[in-house]
C-alpha cells in the first residue's frame, strides 16, 4: 500500500475519507475542550499525516496547553506532517517516524490525555476490541471501519 498516496484521498471534500476527518477532528476537539485546565498531553499511533490533531490544533484555545507526539513509519507522511507542524508553529509536536507498535517511541509521553488510533485498526484484519480501562480524564480515540469509537473514563467501566 501506497500509505502517502492513500492521503490524497482526504483532499476530496466528497471522499468517505475526507468525511471521516471531520468527524474525528471534531472529537479530537471535544476531548481538548473536555480535559481539565492544564499542560496535555497527546500521542497519535499509526498518525499518517497528522491532519486529525495538526489541522485541529493550529486553531484550538487549548494549543499552547497540547504537547503531542506523532508516530509513522512512512518517512514521505512523517516528511509533511513535520512540514504542517512547522508552518502552523506547533513547536510543542514532534513527529516520529517510527513503529508505532514499539513502546520506547511514547516514553514522556504516557500517561496520555489523549490518544489517537485512527490509522491502525484499518491495517488488522479479523480485530475486535476489548477496551481497557482509562485513567480519569482520559480519552482514547479509534476507528474500526469507518465506525468511530470512543471510550471515555467516565464511560470505562
Amino acid at each position: 500500500m501506497d500509505w502517502r498516496a492513500w492521503h490524497d484521498q482526504y483532499d476530496l471534500a466528497d471522499s468517505s475519507l475526507a468525511r471521516r476527518l471531520k468527524v474525528v477532528q471534531q472529537q479530537v476537539g471535544a476531548a481538548l475542550d473536555d480535559c481539565p485546565p492544564g499542560p496535555l498531553r497527546v500521542v497519535s499511533l499509526c498518525a499518517g499525516q497528522g491532519r486529525d490533531l495538526l489541522e485541529v490544533l493550529d486553531g484550538h484555545p487549548r494549543r499552547a496547553d497540547v504537547r503531542a507526539r506523532l508516530v509513522e513509519l512512512d518517512e514521505r507522511n512523517t516528511a509533511l506532517a513535520s512540514a504542517a507542524v512547522r508552518a502552523a508553529g506547533l513547536d510543542q509536536v514532534e513527529v516520529l517516524t517510527g513503529d508505532a507498535a514499539l513502546t520506547d517511541h511514547y516514553r514522556g509521553m504516557v500517561p496520555a490525555d489523549v490518544v489517537l488510533v485512527c490509522g491502525l485498526f484499518g491495517n488488522i484484519t479479523d480485530f475486535t476490541a476489548e477496551p481497557q480501562p482509562l485513567a480519569a480524564g482520559d480519552s482514547m480515540f479509534t476507528f474500526v471501519g469507518y465506525g468511530l469509537l470512543k471510550q471515555r473514563s467516565s464511560d470505562a467501566g
